[in-house]
């Protein structure tokens, strides 16, 4: 998991000036255990619990769930946000 948590950060490397939380750091390794954790939990249940989606439409709606997150600055107040200016 560690390994694939790492090539995520690795990739998104050239586009963290486009990510707007006030930790940068902290939303790609956020994202990216969610994303983990969302496909091993997908695996794991999709014969008990269909949704319907192949993986590739799955892939694509979990990718803008995760690029809305990176683009979001954050909740005014929150822990970190005061972190880096806008």
């Amino acid at each position: 998991m560690a390994a694939i948590q790492d090539a995520f950060v690795e990739a998104v490397g050239p586009c963290l000036g486009e990510i707007r939380r006030p930790d940068r750091g902290q939303a790609v390794r956020t994202a990216a255990r969610t994303v983990i954790g969302s496909c091993v939990r997908r695996a794991a249940t999709c014969r008990f619990w269909p949704d319907e989606l192949t993986w590739t439409a799955w892939a694509a709606e979990t990718s803008g769930m995760v690029l809305a997150y990176l683009a979001d600055p954050g909740i005014v107040g929150a822990p970190g946000y005061a972190a880096r200016e806008s």
